[in-house]
């Protein structure tokens, strides 16, 4: 997804070490939410999990397009303003269904145990996002 060896390293790393993400939809309002994830090796796809119920569901149902935002934020002003990075993955978000939603929902508590009651639930949905474009800061005026 990106040519630059350190920006790739960036973006993984921050990929593989945070736990959540906030997700960005658009319904009447944008609207956004904190979701557990996984990300494929290549960081082409994310996995994350919602309930049917959920107005991040019906947003996506109506509208594909979200920004899925994760950060290495210390909550310390003065470090995070000189050392904080953050990684905006923007796409198109569908439902997993069939094999291909207990494939993905298997790696996803692999990264995610504590969902599994959750994951199991037969009003959550296994949600998709192909990444489309990937904008990484690693300065806060970027």
């Amino acid at each position: 997804m990106t040519d630059d060896p350190s920006r790739s390293e960036k973006i993984n790393k921050l990929l593989r070490s945070q736990p959540f993400a906030v997700l960005a939809t658009k319904g009447e309002y944008p609207h956004t939410s904190l979701v557990s994830f996984w990300s494929s090796e290549n960081n082409a796809s994310v996995v994350f999990i919602t309930s049917r119920k959920t107005r991040k569901y019906r947003n996506i149902m109506q509208d594909a397009r979200a920004a899925l935002m994760l950060d290495d934020r210390t909550n310390k002003p003065s470090a995070d303003l000189k050392e904080g990075s953050s990684v905006m993955l923007t796409g198109a978000v569908r439902e997993a269904v069939g094999k291909e939603a207990e494939t993905l929902r298997q790696v996803f508590l692999e990264r995610n145990p504590d969902q599994f009651r959750f994951a199991e639930d037969a009003d959550t949905a296994i949600m998709v996002m192909t990444v489309e474009g990937m904008d990484l800061v690693t300065s806060f005026q970027d």
